[in-house]
């Protein structure tokens, strides 16, 4: 077993606190059992799990040693004290974890029928973390972050997700050339969503081949470069004087209205 953690000066601890706060585009920092524990099903590569002694204490402590028994992992051990340091949350859960972030080549992403969500601006980790969870419930084949918007592996998307990040396949800081690229010569069909587009989303026909709904922020909307890659544009019909919903809200009303679509088709 690692050697024991008791300082809060060890040099691990502010290791760990500098990938949390700062990100690191190798590694995901997972904190939390339920989190910890989502990683470890998913099967990502476990580089390092630190449990503190209160967490051992805990309910979840006996699920957390069913698994780190069957993976054969090695739990390094550390006070209280350190994990407090190393935490983001004002009531540490007592267990993190680094994970190897998961590799996905933009190819996989294009096949016929493929259902993806482009995240264009949306810089809100907290907005993002709950469009992943949207993403999963409405059966997305793929999500991915253009660059510019908040990066999902980072703690607080993380959270936000309920572990959604672990099972959708995810692409980050998608640059908008290689977008473009995709959209002329690999035949993506990107629909937007835009307060005054002219087709509603109630009647507009979507087409066929991989679809991209693009979701922009709340406000700024989608960004106009990546609008005019749009080979549709789509207005989600409100009543009263709304003239916005939340990035999670309006991707919810697509992407479940193309699922049900799709389920009609018999796809």
């Amino acid at each position: 077993m690692p050697p024991r953690i008791d300082s809060p000066k060890n040099a691990l601890v502010g290791e760990l606190r500098k990938i949390r706060e700062r990100g690191d585009g190798r590694l995901v920092f997972a904190e939390g059992a339920r989190l910890v524990l989502e990683g470890l099903a998913a099967g990502l590569g476990c580089e390092r799990l630190l449990v503190a002694d209160g967490f051992a204490r805990s309910q979840h402590a006996a699920d957390l040693e069913v698994v780190v028994q069957a993976k054969q992992l090695r739990p390094q051990e550390c006070s209280d004290a350190a994990m407090a340091r190393i935490s983001g949350l004002e009531t540490p859960p007592g267990v993190v974890a680094l994970f190897q972030r998961p590799k996905l080549e933009a190819e996989q992403l294009l096949e016929q029928g493929a259902l993806l969500c482009i995240a264009a601006g949306v810089r809100d980790p907290g907005n993002l973390g709950a469009l992943l969870r949207c993403c999963e419930a409405a059966g997305v084949t793929a999500f991915v972050a253009l660059a510019g918007s908040a990066d999902p592996y980072r703690d607080k998307a993380l959270r936000a997700s309920a572990g959604s990040v672990f099972r959708v396949p995810c692409l980050t800081g998608l640059r908008l050339e290689t977008l473009r690229s995709w959209v002329a010569q690999r035949g993506l069909r990107l629909i937007t969503t835009e307060l005054r587009a002219e087709d509603s989303l109630w009647d507009a026909e979507f087409g066929e081949g991989p679809l991209g709904f693009v979701i922009g922020a709340e406000g700024a909307g989608v960004p106009a470069e990546v609008s005019q890659l749009a080979a549709l544009r789509l207005r989600i019909p409100m009543a009263g004087q709304v003239e916005s919903l939340n990035v999670a809200v309006a991707a919810g009303l697509v992407l479940f209205e193309a699922r049900r679509r799709a389920e009609r088709a018999g796809r």
